[in-house]
């Protein structure tokens, strides 16, 4: 131990950790260098006193043995995800408490291989050519020397004992390294190849040289991470084929990838074999990690004055190329390493970011932050808790998986909300009615996993009838009410509505059944003041409605209880009538266990057919023999060009009296209830209304 130092107290020991905690580029080594000595022993979760986020951090970035740490700075460790001031400092209050516990127990900053005096004049640090080894007559030798030096300079090894126990710390080995060793054990006796393995800051100045007048080929088309040289633009600078220069390309590529097996450049392919065991398959740039390694790769080394030193440790450490901010090996894509990601991944309905990190780890991403989790957890979202949930398939698959995760009840709109993907609430409900794996609850538009075994509601007219059949055949209202009010939340003018109006039930007294064949159900079939509706003298059937939003969105419209009595539409059936001209159809139907009447059918291709927009009148002509509908614009100007009734001259009131069905007279009061005052204004004026505009006229004369 060196005279001047002592054992640290408990008040010098939170003194140098708050003089870590202001020096972010401090190296712990430094402040606390009885670490380095301690070779693989552990951090221990009882070392950090319990703070498991440190022990975690630690563990994950590889920095969990004490002379690893040594080898941190308070930046890089405070850069990791999830340390924070708190797991920082302390880490460094157990680095503190370790290295004064083995100051006491004995370990010398001068038991190293090498003294001190020894490492300053080998000029370790800054020195222009440094052997650690010298060169030795046996190949067995010099197979250990280089294990030797490699264990010292890339493992950190302090002892003999560290070198030849081969633990996990030393592992695992470069290639060149298992094959130097391989060859030192086969090779005879009596052969000397010399040793060269070289510390030199000016390394890769000399790994170019050797390389020769063509290695700024090979930096611009192959090392360089963003280049975007191409043969052709290379060839015209140096006035040679694309060709030709493919051949040096390849030349010094050749060259390159020989010289990082040979001896002399080890450290080179020492360096880029721990690169790419520190990266893997692929690491984010900006990663702390990957800075970190980077920096442990490139250190005593200057770079080439042509090509960035990063850039050369990344081309030898696997052909690095980099897509949207990520490092990718050779052969890699930022697609295929995401969906080799997901096929590690466990298939199940959620899983947490630790089943992430394991599957990226697995498929060769050993280098991954929690921001980066989104894009490897493919066909996955995150829901918080740090779960994430399987989302993939279409709408129908999606929303199962929300049932699933919720285990209740839900209506469309809630539903639509967790889907979360712009869909609107009668598509989602769509959707559920339309698959058999959901099951409706409820009129209000509530539903569940048929896999549940609920009850399913099949609407208020399929309720009852299946009531009326428990019945026997009939059923009581009153009990309907209750049982529906109990089981599916309806209301009981709902049920009321649909006893009374829908054409399928027969209501007598309390007692509910089913309408019989031979029952007719009667409505009003009197048309005269229905609006817009007409007959012709060939007995075809006029309609007009006003286009709308709902036109336009396809939606269809009710139809008049009369109209659909003059085109025989009657309640349980329905007809197709087509557009001549066209390959249109319009459907005009009546569900008897519909309270709400006959429908028409979406009238939007009509309204396309004839160039309509919001506010124009459309007129449908229905010829009911020959199953035709005839669309026209309704445009003011005429009686025929309003109504499409024929109207001669002077016969205005007659002619239209037959095709509202009522008499001359009543016409006038008829169209004001109709509300069609356009018609009204173009019918002749009553004669004792001319005598009444004369009288007016003449005293309007005296007056003037």
């Amino acid at each position: 131990m060196n005279g001047g130092q002592q054992q640290m107290g408990g008040q010098d020991r939170a003194a140098s950790v708050e003089i870590m905690m202001r020096d972010p580029n401090a190296l712990i080594g430094d402040a606390f260098p009885a670490l380095v000595f301690l070779g693989a022993e552990k951090i221990s979760l009882l070392d950090l006193n319990g703070d498991t986020r440190a022990f975690n951090a630690l563990n994950r970035f590889h920095a969990d043995e004490w002379r690893e740490l040594a080898r941190q700075t308070v930046l890089t460790i405070f850069s990791w995800p999830s340390v924070g001031e708190k797991s920082l400092r302390s880490i460094l209050t157990a680095a503190a408490e370790r290295n004064e516990q083995a100051i006491e127990d004995g370990i010398l900053l001068e038991s190293k291989l090498f003294s001190q005096a020894q490492l300053e004049g080998l000029e370790r640090e800054a020195g222009p050519q440094v052997y650690f080894l010298p060169a030795n007559p046996d190949p067995f030798i010099e197979a250990i020397s280089e294990f030797i030096t490699f264990a010292i300079e890339e493992r950190g090894a302090e002892t003999f004992s560290d070198i030849f126990s081969i633990s996990d710390a030393m592992l695992p080995l470069p290639n060149s390294l298992l094959n130097s060793a391989t060859k030192g054990l086969e090779v005879p006796l009596g052969e000397t190849p010399p040793s060269s393995i070289i510390y030199s800051a000016d390394l890769i100045e000399k790994f170019f040289e050797e390389i020769g007048e063509d290695s700024d080929i090979l930096v611009e088309r192959k090392i360089l991470l963003n280049s975007q040289t191409t043969l052709i633009n290379l060839g015209r600078s140096r006035g040679l084929s694309k060709e030709r220069i493919r051949q040096l390309e390849e030349k010094a590529t050749n060259k390159a990838l020989a010289l990082l097996e040979d001896p002399r450049f080890s450290v080179l392919a020492w360096r880029a074999a721990e690169l790419s065991n520190s990266i893997g398959l692929a690491a984010n740039l900006e990663s702390a990690l990957t800075e970190s390694s980077l920096a442990k790769a490139r250190r005593r080394l200057d770079p080439h004055s042509d090509c960035p030193l990063d850039d050369f440790l990344l081309w030898a450490a696997g052909k690095y190329r980099v897509e949207d901010g990520w490092l990718l090996a050779q052969g890699a894509s930022l697609q295929t390493v995401c969906e080799s990601v997901s096929q590690k991944l466990p298939d199940c309905l959620t899983i947490d970011s630790e089943d992430l990190l394991e599957a990226a780890e697995a498929a060769g991403v050993i280098n991954l932050r929690s921001e980066d989790l989104p894009l490897f957890a493919a066909n996955r979202r995150f829901i918080g808790d740090n779960t994430w949930v399987k989302w993939e398939g279409s709408i129908a698959d999606k929303a199962e998986i929300v049932f699933l995760l919720c285990g209740t009840r839900l209506d469309f709109q809630e539903l639509n909300t967790h889907i979360g993907e712009g869909k609107s609430d009668s598509y989602i409900r769509n959707v559920l009615t339309q698959d058999d794996r959901f099951i409706r609850l409820g009129k209000g538009g509530s539903y569940a996993l048929r896999a549940w075994g609920w009850e399913e509601y099949s609407g208020v007219a399929q309720e009852i009838i299946e009531r009326i059949e428990r019945g026997g055949g009939s059923a009581s209202l009153n009990e309907v009410i209750e049982e529906f009010i109990s089981a599916f939340g309806i209301s009981g003018n709902s049920v009321k509505m649909y006893a009374t109006m829908a054409p399928a039930f027969v209501l007598e007294g309390d007692t509910i059944r089913r309408r019989r064949e031979d029952e007719p159900f009667k409505f009003d079939t009197n048309m005269t003041l229905i609006s817009g509706l007409y007959v012709t003298a060939e007995d075809n059937t006029i309609i007009h409605f006003e286009v709308d939003k709902d036109v336009l969105r396809g939606s269809g419209r009710p139809l008049a209880l009369a109209a659909a009595n003059l085109i025989g539409i009657s309640p349980g059936r329905q007809a197709s009538f087509s557009v001549p001209g066209s390959n249109l159809s319009l459907i005009l139907a009546w569900q008897d266990t519909s309270p709400g009447g006959p429908t028409l059918g979406s009238t939007r291709g009509i309204a396309e057919l004839l160039g309509a927009v919001d506010g124009d009148k459309i007129r449908l002509t229905f010829d009911a023999a020959g199953k035709t509908c005839v669309p026209e614009l309704s445009k003011p100007g005429s009686i025929f060009s309003l109504t499409g009734v024929p109207a001669t001259p002077g016969t205005e009131l007659t002619d239209l009296a037959l095709a509202m069905q009522c008499r001359d007279k009543d016409v006038r009061n008829a169209l004001e209830k109709r509300g069609e005052h356009d018609v009204l204004e173009l019918l002749p004026m009553p004669e004792a209304s001319k005598g009444l505009d004369e009288i007016l006229g003449a005293i309007q004369f005296q007056v003037d």
